[in-house]
């Protein structure tokens, strides 16, 4: 192993430890806080490896989208320099600590030790946001996997990077496919270039495997069978004798390790996986492991599965991994809606004594199964209005639940939920609207961005445009209500009730 490293201004680096390693090379730690090391492992001159790594650096990155970009070439060996916040440590420490644990009761106290449901969640919602971001900019990671993301490794905070910047292209630029096995698009592990739409559903899979403890794909066609057939919704066991024969019998010929050209490949992987269900689930042939439209693939071991994906991550995750979303890349969820499905389910977590996370609409602890104490459910109706000869109309309504105040804790209301605004529902770019504190029944607002609003307090009205009003909800009605910013398109009632 290398022990040390020069860059293109004559800086030294001592490299400490591996951090992780893909198929285009390793990153290493150094001594210098928050400084890394990328060695790549490709066959390119040097001279072509300088004139990519500028292409990189050239891109529209910025520092505060949170990727680790070249920052300097090394010089006689194709690497670069990156910087990143200090005291990070790979996201898959925290997947494969709760996956290999030996029982039941390791996987939960790993899950919870890690930070929980309500982290897992913050981290995600931070990974959207960059997904978002490189979306905005038309850009392609490429090869989004647990490895190439870094997170806080203190468990109170949520900061998260990407490394190993070195696929990112803008969209059009795109030439070839890669990917890590497990973690690409079934249309890319086909042989198409990566894509936007691939990067989702990269991001999918690790979610899946961040919320849940399990492989979306890992149900009961890997668990009985090697072959399995959509259309026919059969699982079958492939034997020595009948492997490369077809239906009517005919021997095949082997092609395994020839494309369409007749052109041999070089093929890296292990030919016993390949030929099975495993390489059928990363081409997209097998469903998911909860498909409302297809059973076959259920896993048995449930684990904290139902206790972690709510309805609106579940549209998501059906989103991408139904078989239109395998099959159609631009069908899937983008990250917005990924983005806004991760709020709403952060919204609503609530803590137990016990310190498990959870949802708020679970009546008692998952884990010790202690009765949820009594929490403020804090509500939005969305009127959208018409301006018609005959006065206003109302064109059609939509309410929902957004966020929980547990007792004795404050919860905020942002901007993105009352009056959005250009990337306002991207981590980092919005702002806090309304905070709410719920205690004995009472519950305190305060208008934090001095948004124009009326509260309805029985048959009484307030201006309400700034500072705090205590409002008791046991018994009573109330009513917070914010105009848009034209006040004739849309208007949205705040409403607060005891669960």
């Amino acid at each position: 192993m290398v022990k040390s490293v020069f860059d293109e201004n004559g800086i030294k680096y001592e490299l400490m430890r591996k951090l992780g390693e893909g198929g285009q090379g390793a990153t290493y730690l150094t001594k210098d806080p928050g400084v890394l090391i990328k060695l790549s492992n490709q066959s390119e001159m040097y001279d072509e490896y300088i004139e990519l790594i500028d292409e990189i650096r050239s891109l529209p990155i910025t520092q505060d989208m949170h990727i680790a970009c070249p920052v300097y070439v090394l010089i006689k060996q194709c690497g670069y320099v990156m910087q990143m916040m200090s005291d990070m440590h790979g996201i898959d420490e925290l997947i494969l600590d709760v996956m290999e644990a030996e029982s039941t009761v390791e996987k939960l106290d790993k899950y919870q030790s890690s930070g929980g449901l309500r982290r897992r969640l913050r981290l995600l919602l931070q990974l959207a946001g960059i997904m978002e971001t490189l979306r905005q900019r038309s850009l392609v990671y490429a090869d989004l996997s647990p490895s190439n993301v870094f997170v806080s490794r203190d468990v109170s905070q949520s900061e998260v990077w990407l490394i190993d910047a070195d696929n990112i292209r803008f969209s059009t630029d795109v030439r070839s496919s890669f990917g890590t096995p497990e973690f690409w698009a079934p249309e890319v592990r086909n042989g198409e270039c990566n894509s936007m739409y691939a990067d989702i559903y990269s991001f999918s899979i690790l979610a899946h495997l961040l919320l849940t403890g399990q492989k979306a794909f890992f149900g009961n066609v890997l668990f009985k069978g090697t072959r399995y057939d959509e259309d026919a919704r059969q699982i079958s066991e492939e034997t020595e004798d009948d492997w490369g024969v077809d239906d009517s019998g005919e021997e095949l010929e082997d092609d395994w390790g020839v494309d369409d050209s007749g052109e041999e490949f070089e093929d890296s992987w292990d030919d016993e996986e390949d030929n099975g269900v495993y390489s059928m689930a990363e081409k997209g042939l097998i469903p998911w492991i909860d498909d409302p439209d297809n059973r076959d693939n259920q896993n048995p071991d449930v684990f904290i599965r139902p206790y972690t994906i709510d309805e609106g991550l579940f549209q998501c995750f059906n989103g991408t991994f139904c078989r239109k979303g395998r099959s159609e890349p631009l069908s899937r969820p983008t990250p917005k809606h990924w983005i806004k499905a991760l709020r709403n389910a952060l919204n609503n977590v609530v803590e137990c004594s016990c310190g498990w996370t959870y949802y708020a609409s679970e009546p008692m602890c998952p884990r010790c199964e202690k009765v949820r104490p009594k929490c403020c459910m804090i509500s939005i109706r969305t009127d959208v209005m018409e301006e018609t000869e005959n006065g206003r109309k109302l064109l059609y309504s939509d309410k929902r639940d957004v966020l929980v105040v547990e007792s004795g804790k404050s919860a905020c209301l942002n901007m993105s939920d009352i009056r959005p605004y250009a990337d306002s529902y991207i981590p980092g770019k919005d702002r806090p609207a309304f905070d709410f504190t719920f205690s004995q029944g009472v519950l305190d607002i305060e208008n934090k961005a001095g948004l124009p609003s009326v509260i309805i307090d029985g048959g009484e009205k307030y201006r309400f445009d700034s500072g705090r009003m205590a409002k008791s909800l046991l018994p009573g009605d109330f009513r917070l209500i914010v105009p848009s910013a034209s006040g004739i398109d849309r208007i949205r009632t705040v409403t607060a009730r005891v669960i």
